[in-house]
């Protein structure tokens, strides 16, 4: 058997877990969303935040009339912005 770095424990999980935002980063989000994509992922109705996928960005869930997306914000040094991925989520 191979190298294992990591391996889970009790308080890993296997899944990812969804959490409210603020009020604020809700609203910022939205906007954002509605502004900028909507043609692509529909007008987004609420965000949660995902607390699994990645230590290095900030992860967010979104869903639209179209379904639900990852909005992933990783922060940049040679950019001001931080760099945006948004991926559908394949839900079952």
């Amino acid at each position: 058997m191979g190298l294992v770095l990591f391996q889970p424990d009790r308080f890993s999980e296997s899944e990812p877990v969804f959490s409210p935002v603020s009020e604020e980063i809700h609203d910022e989000i939205v906007g954002c969303i509605n502004t900028e994509v909507s043609g692509i992922t529909g007008r987004c109705n609420s965000v949660t935040s995902v607390g699994t996928f990645s230590l290095n960005s900030r992860n967010f869930r979104f869903s639209t009339e179209q379904g639900d997306y990852l909005l992933k914000l990783v922060p940049s040094e040679k950019v001001s912005a931080a760099s945006v991925e948004i991926a559908r989520l394949q839900v079952e």
